[in-house]
């Protein structure tokens, strides 16, 4: 079931409320491994999802945003390790009861005719909410992400920076090990001229060192960790002809 109520406040304003309850059978790699015949099915419960949320919308000729606040309530979720003995395979575990509360948001801000400026982001809080490991954050679930972008356009030529921001993630459900948050910065610049379009994009401008993904786990009374490193500073240019 779901039910949601939206209000139209002003003309260029809405406000909503919602709520919805959803649920998904387990895959058939939670319950079976395929390549082990000689194995029982394992149990795996149905994953149920309630969800409660609101929000405002607001845009006129100049600028637009929405912001967007929920809580979502997860029973059953299935959540997934890296298999330190088995590479490049997972093993999936239930936690009984996890939440995830955050505020989500875009805006649009139109500066002038040549340039404008746009975000969006969402700060959230994933966690065990019952358990041995209630009040865990769940891992590799960033607290926050951000983008930025700043254009800049005339007739013939097109700028764009962009900025994005990737919150602190931990590797394993005891919160010990983690990837430190990162800002990554990304520009392209394109030009028109009788119908040849020329356009460059630089990644990664500053050159940072991260990591996008890893895991961790403990052996005996030591901890290790692996990262996936990110990629290094990227140019990628182009040269088009329209006839």
């Amino acid at each position: 079931p779901r039910v949601g109520i939206m209000a139209h406040i002003t003309p260029n304003l809405n406000a909503f409320i919602h709520y919805g309850k959803a649920q998904k059978e387990p895959a058939d790699d939670q319950i079976i491994e395929a390549d082990d015949f000689t194995k029982d099915p394992k149990y795996a419960a149905a994953e149920m999802v309630e969800n409660y949320e609101a929000g405002l919308h607001y845009n006129n000729a100049i600028y637009a945003f929405n912001i967007n606040v929920y809580l979502i309530d997860f029973k059953n979720e299935q959540l997934k390790n890296i298999d330190v003995a088995q590479e490049g395979e997972y093993e999936y575990f239930a936690s009984d009861l996890t939440q995830h509360t955050g505020i989500e948001f875009d805006a649009n801000y139109i500066i002038n005719d040549a340039l404008d400026v746009s975000a969006n982001g969402t700060i959230a809080s994933n966690i065990f909410s019952a358990g041995l490991l209630e009040g865990k954050s769940l891992p590799t679930t960033p607290n926050m992400l951000m983008n930025t972008v700043v254009g800049y356009k005339t007739n013939f030529f097109r700028a764009h920076l962009k900025l994005k921001y990737v919150g602190k993630q931990f590797l394993d459900v005891d919160n010990f090990g983690f990837i430190e948050p990162y800002l990554l910065t990304d520009v392209s610049v394109a030009a028109n001229w009788q119908g040849i379009e020329y356009k460059v994009m630089i990644n990664n401008l500053l050159n940072v060192l991260y990591e996008t993904y890893g895991y961790g786990y403990t052996y005996g009374s030591e901890y290790y960790s692996y990262f996936w490193p990110g990629a290094t500073r990227s140019y990628n240019a182009s040269l088009n002809y329209t006839f």
